[in-house]
């Protein structure tokens, strides 16, 4: 993705800047930080948990895992 099309991607975000987080739900929270990691690390558009990571690399594998339990605690909350 080129700058100016991750621009244009970004202008459609729910997420803008000095916005109130504390207002959204969070799994909407939580889903706009995925969809903007998955963008900026090339990283397929499908759920966090299916997520092919035999040849990915460790630093993704980590934040996958990660996002997974901050993902089932706001589950659970």
């Amino acid at each position: 993705m080129t700058p100016s099309e991750y621009k244009a991607h970004c202008a459609n975000d729910i997420l803008k800047i000095g916005q109130d987080v504390n207002r959204l739900d969070k799994i909407d929270f939580l889903t706009i930080v995925y969809e903007d990691y998955c963008t900026k690390h090339s990283l397929p558009y499908v759920s966090a948990d299916e997520q092919d990571t035999e040849d990915m690399h460790e630093k993704h594998v980590q934040w996958l895992h990660t996002f997974n339990d901050m993902w089932e605690l706001a589950q659970d909350s």
